[in-house]
């Protein structure tokens, strides 16, 4: 990996707020008559069903309920927008500025 590419994906996940420092597997049960949601694509395989990830999106398997789980991916998306926003504003700015001059 380049090490612009590094510094680049680690500035931007310390703005975004995700982090990895290295990865953990955890099993926990759930207690019988736990309401979990599932969004995904739902498939029988010999009787039993299976939640897996669709053709061309991430899944979701969480106790959040659809309002919270809404929620939470439209704050995400509105953290995208504005720095979206932004690199287009400083890139359109920057682009200006380097043909008048």
């Amino acid at each position: 990996m380049c090490l612009t590419t590094f510094f680049v994906e680690n500035v931007f996940d310390r703005i975004v707020g995700e982090i990895n420092k290295g990865v953990q597997s955890t099993e926990q049960l759930l207690k019988n008559g736990t309401t979990l949601l599932g969004v995904g694509k739902l498939m029988v395989n010999k009787g039993t069903l299976e939640l897996r990830p669709p053709d061309h999106n991430a899944y979701f398997l969480t106790s959040m309920s659809k309002e919270e789980l809404v929620a939470a991916l439209k704050s995400k998306a509105t953290i995208f927008k504005v720095l979206a926003a932004i690199f287009g504003i400083t890139g359109t700015k920057r682009s200006n500025y380097s043909t008048n001059v």
